[in-house]
């Protein structure tokens, strides 16, 4: 079965394939987001979790608007622009998560560490629970053989980028890729593809993030209660209203486990 990556595999950068078999994998796994019992904090800012909350779905919110132009010179254009709202949605979402736990980050860095210790700890589903750690000549995983490349490769980038110190390589560093930075060479390659592929990419960045929040929002749908989590629905904008009845509302959460 010919895969979105077979015939750009000597020309499309490495972020291109790493997405495709992260969103294969992912899809591997059928089954509703599940929902761990984390601690909510004694006194949870619920207007700081609001904030996280409207920030990581209006960031899913433009990454999947985008698909519905097809013009490929304007979505050419689009590229530097949108997919960096695929690491950013998550990013805003896992914020939430940890702000209601008592926990604020202030940078990407500690909130990768936070994720980092989550993904340890059991809160995603097998196919998210992937990680690295360790130097390039000394390497430690924890990955199915499908997602083994995937890690090395992100893990090596950061390494050269000086990216990274003792922590651990996640979903959340793969995604990171696709931040804006002087350094990074992938957007810009991105740009230089044509629409049909670049549609395709879109796609399959929505169907990852949305799979990575739907965990991030049963989890805290369990902290909150479900009066609270309704009330602060009644609290998102109405350009988020109707986003929420199609996509962003998760199956019934199940418990997976008390950490």
């Amino acid at each position: 079965m010919e895969t979105l990556i077979d015939p750009l595999r000597r020309t499309a950068p490495s972020i291109i394939e790493h997405i495709d078999t992260l969103c294969a994998y992912l899809m591997t796994d059928a089954r509703p987001p599940q929902g761990a019992l984390m601690h909510p904090h004694t006194a949870i800012d619920l207007d700081l979790v609001l904030k996280y909350l409207v920030q990581g779905w209006t960031a899913e919110y433009c990454l999947r608007s985008t698909p519905l132009v097809e013009d490929g010179e304007v979505l050419n254009h689009y590229v530097p622009i949108t997919y960096p709202h695929a690491f950013y949605s998550p990013f805003c979402t896992v914020q939430a998560l940890l702000a209601a736990e008592g926990q604020v980050t202030s940078t990407q860095a500690e909130c990768g560490r936070a994720v980092a210790k989550l993904v340890r700890e059991g809160l995603y589903p097998e196919t998210l629970s992937f990680w690295a750690t360790g130097r390039a000549d000394d390497l430690t995983l924890r990955a199915d053989l499908i997602m083994t490349l995937t890690l090395v490769e992100t893990r090596q980038h950061q390494l050269r980028h000086g990216e990274i110190d003792d922590s651990y390589t996640t979903w959340y560093d793969i995604l990171g890729r696709l931040q804006l930075s002087t350094r990074n060479r992938e957007l810009p390659m991105l740009a230089d593809l044509d629409g049909k592929t670049l549609l395709q990419f879109q796609q399959q960045l929505a169907t990852v993030v949305r799979r990575i929040n739907a965990v991030h929002e049963a989890t805290l749908r369990l902290m909150l209660g479900t009066p609270t989590w309704r009330l602060l629905l009644t609290r998102i904008p109405d350009f988020l209203q109707d986003a929420y009845q199609e996509w962003i509302q998760p199956a019934q959460p199940r418990i997976n486990r008390q950490f």
